[in-house]
């Protein structure tokens, strides 16, 4: 049963008739990537042991899904610091293949397609020779009709187009702190604009702008809270980038920076979100799978996903 906050008794929501895409970073069985449809759970894709999934993105026509991914260890090593970003279909039974490999030592993260399917953004997270070094960050786009690719940004994670493709939101990030800001690029003329400063907040996560393109939503704490995590925060093993034990709560900005507010009271831990065509977004949560919008949450399924990615309603 969905369970709605700020509500009345009407709504035009069946959770039964949505179908979501999740990662579930639960250890084995249940890692893997699955469609939740008609409340039942088809698996996508299973992770193997010792694999780890990160997130997940997907095409406009819910056809494919993108996702990153580190397989398991080769012979002779005990870990794999390596994750690339794999392409299939959204069907079960289909084979997931290399999109972009990464290199060594290189996690490839935060996919998400262009409104229209014919780009792919991206992050390159390169860990540091020296563990004292900080991690390089590279924002990157990927024109999938020839995979030619650009370097759009650096120091940027969480890439957020608008439906328009005219801007792009994305988090900024002190590689030495880790702290985070948020900012927005005009995708013609390359000119960013800080929405909020490094520092103001010691987490920003998930940005995604609103159908009109006037205001980004994002998640962020409601208090201060500290910054400690490393390279493996980019991993996703301990997982901080994922907001893991950091509680907090919903916010949005107008595009020019105006009207900071937060739009939930209730602290909840998040993994990531995605754009809805049943509301504003829909993420995955300590609460379970959930979908925001204007009136306030559903909750899809109380299952909580630990770790995991709730990627599409419709």
């Amino acid at each position: 049963m969905a369970t709605l906050l700020g509500c009345g008794d009407d709504t035009t929501i069946n959770p039964a008739e949505l179908e979501v895409i999740v990662v579930d970073r639960r250890p084995l069985p249940h890692h893997g990537v699955y469609l939740i449809k008609n409340n039942e759970r088809q698996t996508l894709f299973a992770a193997e042991p010792l694999g780890h999934l990160l997130q997940i993105t997907y095409s406009a026509t819910l056809a494919r899904c993108v996702f990153a991914y580190a397989p398991p260890p080769v012979a002779g090593q005990t870990s794999n610091l390596s994750a690339s970003l794999y392409s299939m279909p959204v069907s079960p039974g289909a084979q997931p293949e290399v999109l972009i490999p990464a290199g060594r030592n290189e996690v490839l993260l935060d996919p998400v397609f262009s409104h229209d399917s014919s780009q792919l953004y991206w992050v390159r997270a390169v860990a540091p020779t020296n563990p004292r070094d900080p991690t390089k960050l590279e924002l990157n786009v990927t024109n999938l009709e020839d995979m030619s690719y650009a370097t759009v940004l650096r120091n940027a994670i969480w890439p957020a187009p608008s439906i328009d493709g005219a801007r792009l939101a994305f988090v900024t990030v002190n590689p030495a702190t880790l702290q985070r800001g948020l900012s927005v690029r005009d995708n013609k003329t390359g000119n960013v604009t800080e929405l909020i400063e490094i520092g103001r907040f010691d987490d920003i996560d998930a940005p995604i702008f609103s159908t009109d393109g006037r205001w980004i939503y994002f998640f962020g704490p409601a208090l201060t809270q500290s910054v400690s995590d490393g390279w493996l925060r980019w991993l996703g093993i301990q997982t901080a980038h994922a907001h893991i034990n950091r509680p907090g709560v919903w916010w949005k900005i107008a595009v020019d920076g105006n009207n900071l507010q937060t739009i939930t009271d209730e602290n909840e831990i998040i993994s990531n979100a995605s754009r809805a065509d049943s509301g504003i977004l829909t993420y995955t949560s300590s609460l379970g799978v959930r979908l925001l919008t204007e009136d306030g949450i559903m909750t899809l399924a109380a299952e909580p996903y630990f770790g995991g990615v709730a990627e599409h309603v419709r």
